[in-house]
Order: C-alpha cells, then sequence, then structure tokens
C-alpha cells in the first residue's frame, strides 16, 4: 500500500511540473531588425524586418502576426514553428493609404505575435513613412564652368529603402536628359549631363534651378535644387576689311562671350582730310580732338552675347574724280592748245513732215596754224540714211556703200572755222541709243600729214 503511495505522488509531481512549465512558457524573440524600414508614402511597398524566432518548448508552437491598428503585415498565416529551434522571419508592414497621408516620420505602432502555446506576445516597432521627394536628393556636385561641356548631377537615396526602377529626367536651361537607374538605401549616382553651348553662352553668371521630373514604379515626382554658373568675362574683337581701294568699309565688331555683363568700347582715329569723307554706321558717343586728328568713341554694356557692331566708310572716290577730272581737263586742254586743228561734232533731232526719225549731224573745224590739203569725212550709223539736201556746203564726196560724206577744203587760216552739216533718217523705228562714230580730219601742216579726229556721239532716242 505504501509502495502505492510513493508511486501516485511522483507522478502527481511530474504532471504538475509539466503544467507549470507549460504555463510559463514564452516565445524568445531574439532579434528585430529593419531591413528596409522607411515607407515612400507614394509607392505600394512595405516596410521590412527580420525577427528571429526560437521555440524552447518540447512541442511545436503556431503563431501569427496581429495588429489593430492601419497596417497590414504580412506573412498573414499561421507559421508553425518547430521544437526547439530558431528561426528567421521577414515581417513586411504594409501602411494603409490613409496612414500614409496623415503621418510622417517615424510612426511607433503595438503588434502581437500570437502563439498557440503562450498566448498574445505584445512588441513594438517603428517605421519612417516618408514622401519621394524627402527621400531622393537631386545635388549638382560642382558649379557649372562657362568652358564645361557637361554637369555633374548626383541622385541620393538619404534612407533606408530600396527603390527600383527610377526613370528620371533632368532639366534645367542648359541640359535636359534623362537616366534609368535603381538605388540601394543610402545609395548615390552620379551622372555627366551634357550642356547646351548655345544656352550657355547666353545665360549670365549666377545660380539657376535645375531638377529631376522622377517616375518611381509608376509614381511620379519632381525634386529640384539649384546650381551655380561661375562668372567668365570675355570679349571677342573682330575686324572685317570690305570695299576696294578707294571706297574702303572697314566692319569692327565686339561681342561679349563671356556670361557676365562687359563695357565695351570702340575708338576710331580720323585726321581732318580722312574725316570729311568718312561715314560711320552710328553716332559716336564721344569725339575729341587731338591736334589734327580726331578721336571717335561708341561704348555699350553688352549682356552675354549681346554684339557692339560699328561701320566704317571713307569714300575717296570723289576727291580721287575730283582730281581725275582736273588732270583730263588739263590734258584736253594741252591737247587742244598743242593741236593745229579742233574738230567737233554735234547731233540735232530733226522734225520731218513724214514723221521719219532724222538728226541734223554738225561739223565745226576751226584752225590754229596754216593748214592746207584738208580733207573731213565723216561716217554715218546703220540703219540711218543719208538725205541729200544741203543748206550750207555740199559734200565734195558721197559714197553710200561705205557709208560716207567728204568735204575738201584746199586751205584754212589760223583762227578761221568752218561748219558742214548733213541730215540722216531712218524710216524704221530705233529703240535705245545710236552711235555716231567720230569724224576723221587728214590735213598738212609745214609740208606734214597730219590727222585730228572728232568726239564721238552717243544719242539716246526717246520713246514716241
Amino acid at each position: 500500500m505504501k509502495k502505492e503511495c510513493v508511486l501516485f505522488l511522483l507522478l502527481a509531481f511530474f504532471v504538475f511540473s509539466y503544467l507549470e512549465i507549460g504555463e510559463t512558457y514564452a516565445l524568445e524573440i531574439s532579434k528585430e531588425q529593419p531591413i528596409n524600414n522607411v515607407v515612400a508614402s507614394e509607392l505600394d511597398k512595405p516596410a521590412t524586418f527580420m525577427l528571429q524566432i526560437k521555440n524552447d518548448n518540447t512541442s511545436p508552437d503556431y503563431i501569427e502576426f496581429v495588429t489593430y491598428v492601419d497596417i497590414v503585415l504580412a506573412p498573414n498565416g499561421t507559421i508553425k514553428l518547430e521544437p526547439f529551434t530558431t528561426q528567421n522571419i521577414t515581417l513586411e508592414v504594409y501602411p494603409s493609404k490613409r496612414l500614409k497621408n496623415i503621418a510622417k516620420g517615424n510612426y511607433l505602432f503595438e503588434y502581437y505575435i500570437k502563439s498557440k502555446l503562450s498566448g498574445m506576445n505584445e512588441r513594438r516597432l517603428t517605421i519612417k513613412i516618408l514622401p519621394l521627394s524627402e527621400i531622393i536628393k537631386l545635388e549638382p556636385n560642382q558649379p557649372i564652368n562657362f568652358d564645361s561641356k557637361s554637369a555633374n548631377i548626383s541622385l541620393k537615396n538619404k534612407e533606408n529603402i530600396m527603390l527600383n526602377n527610377i526613370k528620371a529626367t533632368f532639366q534645367s536651361i542648359f541640359f535636359s536628359q534623362t537616366e534609368q537607374l535603381s538605388l540601394q538605401p543610402y545609395e548615390e549616382k552620379s551622372f555627366n549631363i551634357a550642356l547646351k553651348k548655345e544656352e550657355l553662352q547666353k545665360a549670365t553668371a549666377g545660380s539657376y534651378i535645375i531638377s529631376a521630373d522622377l517616375v518611381v514604379d509608376g509614381a511620379a515626382v519632381t525634386i529640384e535644387n539649384s546650381v551655380t554658373l561661375e562668372e567668365k568675362k570675355a570679349i571677342e574683337t573682330t575686324e572685317e576689311e570690305k570695299g576696294f581701294l578707294f571706297y574702303p568699309v572697314v566692319a569692327i565688331t565686339k561681342k561679349n562671350t563671356g556670361n557676365v555683363p562687359f563695357d565695351a568700347e570702340i575708338v576710331v582715329s580720323r585726321n581732318v582730310f580722312a574725316k570729311i569723307f568718312t561715314a560711320f554706321s552710328k553716332a559716336a558717343d564721344s569725339v575729341e580732338r587731338h591736334g589734327s586728328t580726331y578721336v571717335y568713341t561708341w561704348r555699350a554694356t553688352l549682356k552675354p552675347g549681346e554684339v557692339l557692331r560699328l561701320e566704317v566708310k571713307t569714300n575717296y572716290l570723289l576727291p580721287v574724280g575730283i582730281l581725275i577730272a582736273i588732270i583730263i581737263i588739263a590734258l584736253v586742254l594741252a591737247v587742244t592748245l598743242k593741236a593745229e586743228l579742233v574738230l567737233r561734232k554735234k547731233v540735232t533731232p530733226v522734225r520731218t513732215k513724214g514723221g521719219e526719225f532724222a538728226l541734223k549731224i554738225t561739223l565745226i573745224a576751226r584752225a590754229k596754224k596754216d593748214l592746207s590739203n584738208m580733207v573731213i569725212t565723216d561716217r554715218y550709223p546703220y540703219p540711218m540714211q543719208l538725205y541729200e539736201q544741203y543748206s550750207v556746203i555740199k559734200p565734195d564726196n558721197i559714197d553710200k556703200s561705205r557709208r560716207l560724206v567728204e568735204w575738201h577744203i584746199d586751205d584754212m587760216r589760223p583762227g578761221e572755222e568752218r561748219v558742214f552739216s548733213y541730215l540722216i533718217f531712218s524710216k524704221i523705228h530705233i529703240l535705245g541709243s545710236i552711235n555716231i562714230p567720230a569724224a576723221l580730219a587728214n590735213y598738212k601742216y609745214k609740208n606734214k600729214l597730219k590727222e585730228t579726229t572728232s568726239n564721238t556721239i552717243y544719242f539716246l532716242v526717246e520713246e514716241k
């Protein structure tokens, strides 16, 4: 009997001990480490945590993740924990759309691990909810130089979140370029963006907005920053010579090839003589005289890319023309004074009863010396015909085939003048001008044969 009582007591002790152990059993969570604890408010991507849960019981345990806030946890089913095992579980935290709209920054929430063996185990986690514009940072790595061919721009992921499938379009007045990329947590990527040289040359030094239009997993956002365009002072001067010897033209150009305003100046000097014949494309801002020299100055404040132009024309044609005319007159006078005979021709239009086109040709011969055996020959042009009636002196010889008329004079005394005339006409209507050739006089002076020609006349026919 005593032996049976001892066995009963031992059995009761073991049962009681087992029940006591079961009642005091609790899950051991050795690790609760964030993988990506940041949630972008525009994306449907969760925050993730690595949980390490240990089952020290002799029996399997079954757990679930439960929360009573605007959050969905995954995995959302039952997870089996084998006896005396440690299991790594990735917990995904999905804030609701409402929560992502109202919450910003760190968000602490309670959740529970519901165990079949130990009941509800209360836990706490912190996630960070931010818009993409505060997760990704756009940053120029250096100022833009006026002579640069590209700008170095960075995109930086400032938070513990993985960002895939990013389409980034970088824009400013200097560039526009699209890149495809992904960003690991806290990763920074740099891009060399080709610059628009024409826009860069027109821009003034200073600060300029740059932007990145981002599409991240279908969600669009624009982020901005500023970049500095460094100063550069530069002026380009060109002089282009045009025109010709007696009409030189100089085009002077000053262009601001820098990116800050530049005070440009053009200075032109002319002596007293050249000043009279020089013209400028615009009035000078100031004129100063230094002795016999005039100094003209043009000033302008040029913005980047602006140009100051001046055209200087010096017309020496007038003085050269006057000089040539004087020389010609002097030569004519010299020849005239030296000549033994002066032969001049005049042409006068004549009205006819029949309306034909008719001209009166007059030759005037003036002797300056004693001349003999003179023959004056004149040729009339085609299609004119000779009118054979003469009011003064009839020609001594007429050759219609060669279109010639001739007068013979035995002698002429110094100062003697003789006038010869004849009429020509045309039944054909003439347009434009008609060339009346020079007359020729052959004579003897001091027993030497000489000749003199008259002037040539270009007669313009008026339209009826």
